[in-house]
């Protein structure tokens, strides 16, 4: 399964770890590295974040950044800040107008992010919750 997704998503994956790469200044190995220093965390944070708002599945998001479980990607982009989704919507942003994506895919792929967002706020909330009940 791995060679498959990998050979699926490879040029765009790279894009991706390349422009996160660039902006934390994090390496690419480090941001796939199982290295839990702030900056890497954050770094790896806005890598996922950008590849779920571009449609990767948590599978998918796993197996390309380092062998990460679909669980831990799914904790680790809910865990996301407002400020690190600014930059993964910014990351999807400079793909999409370098790789030719049409206005109309760039809203769409802008809504699933946005609503994305919007249930992760509204599970932090729910976890507030629960946790302030117990």
């Amino acid at each position: 399964m791995k060679s498959e997704v990998s050979g699926m998503w490879m040029d765009e994956t790279r894009d991706i770890l390349d422009a996160v790469a660039v902006i934390t200044g994090v390496s690419v190995a480090s941001i796939q590295d199982p290295r839990k220093t702030k900056r890497v965390v954050i770094a790896r944070r806005i890598a996922w974040a950008t590849m779920r708002a571009i449609g990767y599945s948590l599978e998918d998001v796993g197996v390309l950044c380092g062998g990460y479980s679909h669980t831990t990607i799914y904790a680790g982009v809910k865990q996301a800040t407002d400020g690190e989704r600014e930059i993964a919507c910014r990351i999807v942003d400079g793909l999409c107008v370098r790789g030719g994506v049409s206005p109309n895919e760039l809203l769409r792929r802008e809504e699933v992010f946005r609503e994305n967002c919007r249930r992760w706020r509204a599970l932090c909330a729910v976890d507030h919750v629960r946790r302030a009940a117990a």
